[in-house]
């Protein structure tokens, strides 16, 4: 596996497949890099970082249609229905059972909630497997 593993130093945008792919940190902004080694890592990492910027506009979400899936509440102030249920401040729960590429997209419907710009939100890989799992 030691062969698959990447420059962690280049930035990757959120309008990438991240199919196979591990993350090593991601950076919001002008803030300093929050190291993680899961795309779910990084979906709590980015909720608690939006809780802090405005937390009333994010305990909105449960009751936002788009913020949700189609069966299930991605946040939700109550566990049940959720498969996989993590919980957050402010007495939310974030479900956390997503592909790397359904967290890129509840994290793009988030950014674009509140007004930030996807570009700002900068992504570091730990390691790209893909070549891997083309066979």
């Amino acid at each position: 596996y030691a062969a698959y593993t990447v420059d962690h130093q280049v930035e990757h945008t959120l309008y990438e497949n991240f199919t196979h792919i591990r993350p090593y940190a991601f950076r919001l902004g002008q803030q300093e890099q929050l190291f993680v080694k899961t795309w779910i890592e990084m979906l709590i990492e980015t909720c608690n970082i939006l809780i802090d910027k405005d937390a009333a506009k994010f305990l909105s979400f449960e009751h936002i249609k788009e913020m949700n899936g189609k069966k299930s509440k991605y946040i939700s102030s109550k566990k049940d229905g959720m498969r996989k249920p993590h919980p957050l401040r402010e007495n939310l729960f974030l479900e956390t059972n997503m592909s790397a590429n359904g967290v890129r997209n509840l994290i793009l419907k988030m950014l674009k909630a509140y007004n930030i710009k996807a570009t700002d939100y900068k992504i570091y890989y730990r390691a790209d497997y893909t070549e891997l799992n083309q066979e």
